[in-house]
């Protein structure tokens, strides 16, 4: 069995919030790296592996 890390418990530093959508738009991640670097990623379709590896790359 897996265990799952929560991002405070492997990086204390991390900030997370969470809004959520009620209507039918797109679903949306905002992702603010530290040095500041904003990206929106449409994530309509794409796997969370694929997004988190996205994220990873880019920070």
């Amino acid at each position: 069995m897996k265990k799952i890390i929560r991002s405070h418990e492997s990086n204390p530093t991390c900030q997370v919030e969470l809004q959520r959508r009620t209507d039918d738009s797109h679903s949306l991640i905002a992702v603010t790296y530290v040095s500041g670097v904003e990206e929106i990623i449409d994530a309509t379709g794409i796997p969370a592996q694929a997004i988190c590896r996205r994220i990873l790359n880019c920070g």
